[in-house]
């Protein structure tokens, strides 16, 4: 998954993408969440989090991080802010944040 552009794609589609990748199963992703993480996950309300996409950020943060991924939150070079100003470049590069 080199980038995600469509902004549309659902938590569900990102995770079941990510597990695809890394050939692991939602049983076992339930399994070391619960291990490493202490959540007390099930496949069963594990794949509810996802259907009904009430999956929190943190949550999120740690599939990603078990399954050997980064969201990256980057500003984008031609955005025209709320107030019309531009932020300066020098200034968004350093805005780059992982969680």
């Amino acid at each position: 998954m080199q980038g995600v552009r469509n902004r549309n794609i659902s938590t569900k589609h990102l995770v079941k993408g990510m597990l695809v990748m890394r050939d692991v199963s939602l049983t076992k992703l339930a399994e070391e969440l619960n291990r490493k993480f202490g959540y007390t996950f099930t496949q069963s309300n594990l794949s509810r989090k996802l259907n009904s996409d009430t999956m929190k950020w943190s949550e999120l943060r740690d599939i990603a991080m078990l399954l050997g991924y980064n969201i990256r939150i980057t500003p984008v070079d031609d955005w025209e802010s709320i107030e019309n100003t531009h932020i300066s470049q020098e200034r968004s590069a350093g805005l780059t944040t992982i969680l």
